[in-house]
């Protein structure tokens, strides 16, 4: 399957006039509301509001990727949006963001997921290539040029080029270390890998905080009763014993050369 193939006019928005990131995340899911592509507009909105609060989205090369794993959808589903002017945010590098691209994918759906955040980061590796995705002055066009650059949807996956100094741990890792790991690097996910470096899951935060607080309690608005540390005493008690493996998210099998983008 080739990049394009996810996409299709009217998920494609042009020449978007506001700056604002989250403004644009709602005209794309306006676009995908219009288009029929959503069980659930509020949700899936929702969803990507709340994965921007962890961390920004503006990945570089003048890239932004909105994303969330949501029941919203029933597949992967892709929107995308060039901007008249750099949106507003601070990208890891110097270039200013004008391409948008919203990704969204039910939670079973990671192996998926993951390849479609590899071709959309390609997409935008080339300078030229990207100045012509903003010279395109309608949806179709921008479309041809995504054609053009053949971008195919990677069977195989690892974490090696998911950046440069890319951060895991092993599954075979006590959740100790896993967490000494999150706290050192500021991280609020992990990609966890097996002996031979491929990628097989992901630790979040919310994975160890499920350890300590009941499934119930996190459906709850507030848990301002509980005693201010009595969520952790639980993982405290396991965190020596318990491996990443056994608490990790959405465990994926696959290769190891294609970079992942905050495969979060």
């Amino acid at each position: 399957m080739r990049l394009e193939n996810l996409l299709s006019p009217d998920r494609v928005l042009v020449g978007v006039a506001e700056t604002d990131y989250n403004v644009v995340i709602r005209r794309l899911v306006n676009a995908l509301q219009n288009a029929g592509h959503l069980r659930n507009p509020e949700r899936a909105l929702s969803d990507v509001l709340q994965r921007e609060k962890l961390g920004t989205t503006l990945v570089g090369r003048g890239l932004g990727v909105p994303h969330a794993r949501t029941d919203a959808v029933d597949g992967v589903t892709l929107a995308l949006a060039t901007t008249k002017e750099p949106v507003e945010g601070s990208p890891p590098d110097s270039i200013p963001v004008r391409i948008v691209v919203l990704i969204l994918a039910p939670k079973a759906e990671s192996n998926l997921y993951l390849k479609v955040l590899s071709a959309v980061s390609r997409l935008v590796e080339d300078e030229k290539r990207r100045e012509r995705l903003l010279a395109a002055t309608t949806p179709e066009a921008l479309i041809g040029e995504i054609t053009r650059a053949g971008i195919e949807v990677q069977r195989g996956l690892s974490v090696l080029d998911l950046a440069e100094d890319v951060v895991t741990v092993s599954q075979n890792a006590s959740l100790k270390n896993a967490a000494d790991t999150m706290f050192k690097h500021n991280l609020l996910d992990v990609p966890v890998v097996d002996d031979e470096g491929n990628l097989v899951g992901l630790l979040t935060a919310e994975d160890l905080l499920r350890i300590g607080v009941p499934d119930y309690l996190m459906r709850l608005e507030s848990v301002a009763f509980l005693r201010q540390f009595e969520p952790f005493e639980e993982l405290l008690r396991k965190e020596e014993t318990l491996k990443v493996g056994q608490v990790m998210s959405d465990a994926v099998c696959v290769e190891a050369d294609a970079p992942l983008i905050q495969a979060a």
